[in-house]
């Protein structure tokens, strides 16, 4: 199994919110929310049925090939387009993601500066967007995730017990959690993309990335390096050294909002 992942998000604080449009905007659940690493503080719009936003989140023409939306609320007539220009008119079809409750993505070939997220959730719930991610899929070209990957639900709750003896529990999320291991194939390059993006990762995301356990499947996930002391840490093997590195993973969960 190879890792698939996105390591960089082309949306970021400089892009927004000063060259970002939407069509309407809650007062507490503001458009900077659409990056800002923690999916349980979303963006809102303060409207109902057709919405959109747009934004020169780029500032050249650059090609993309992902599109993630994390933490929605979107319901299963929900209408989604992706559309791209190199100006703010004349928007072309990119792509039109297929609902997936909580996490969807997409996988495409564009390029332009000017991208406009449609999304139509219909009268009955106002929509938002706990994070959207631009970037680029990638995997490594030697490397592989060794199955089976270890994963499950972690919920998070919380247990009342008064000196009475009543008790009650208030549920607030769930996430997943992932042990994630890979192996190098004795190509010295395989290293070397596996350092980089360890590196990468930690220097410009905490540690956070975008992960696809497979290309063909429908999940995704927005996960952060849980073991970070020793994450980069390897075993190795042989006079060749076959190397393996094992990352632990979570989920950034949808949590309450405003945590």
């Amino acid at each position: 199994m190879t890792l698939y992942y996105v390591k960089t998000n082309l949306i970021n604080s400089v892009s927004l919110p000063d060259n970002t449009f939407v069509s309407s905007e809650d007062s507490v659940y503001t458009v900077d929310k659409l990056y800002n690493k923690r999916p349980s503080y979303p963006f809102r719009f303060d409207g109902l049925n057709a919405q959109y936003a747009k934004a020169r989140w780029l500032a050249a023409s650059q090609q993309i090939t992902f599109l993630g939306i994390f933490n929605h609320n979107f319901i299963d007539s929900v209408t989604i387009t992706l559309e791209g220009a190199n100006a703010d008119a004349g928007y072309a079809l990119v792509t039109t993601p297929v609902f997936r409750p909580e996490n969807m993505y997409a996988l495409f070939n564009a390029s332009w500066n000017w991208w406009k997220l449609n999304v139509n959730n219909g009268a009955a719930t106002i929509a938002q967007l706990g994070e959207l991610v631009l970037g680029n899929w990638a995997k490594f070209s030697n490397a592989y995730v060794q199955p089976g990957r270890p994963d499950g639900p972690v919920f998070h709750a919380s247990r009342n017990l008064t000196h009475y003896g009543q008790d009650w529990t208030a549920y607030y999320s769930k996430g997943e959690t992932f042990t994630v291991s890979l192996e190098n194939v004795n190509d010295p390059s395989a290293t070397d993309d596996i350092h980089a993006f360890l590196n990468d990762i930690w220097e410009n995301d905490d540690g956070k990335f975008v992960f696809i356990p497979d290309h063909t499947q429908p999940k995704v996930y927005y996960v952060q390096v849980v073991n970070r002391d020793k994450y980069a840490n390897r075993s190795i093997n042989g006079v060749k050294e076959l190397r393996r590195w094992k990352l632990e993973l979570k989920t950034l969960t949808d949590g309450i909002p405003l945590l």
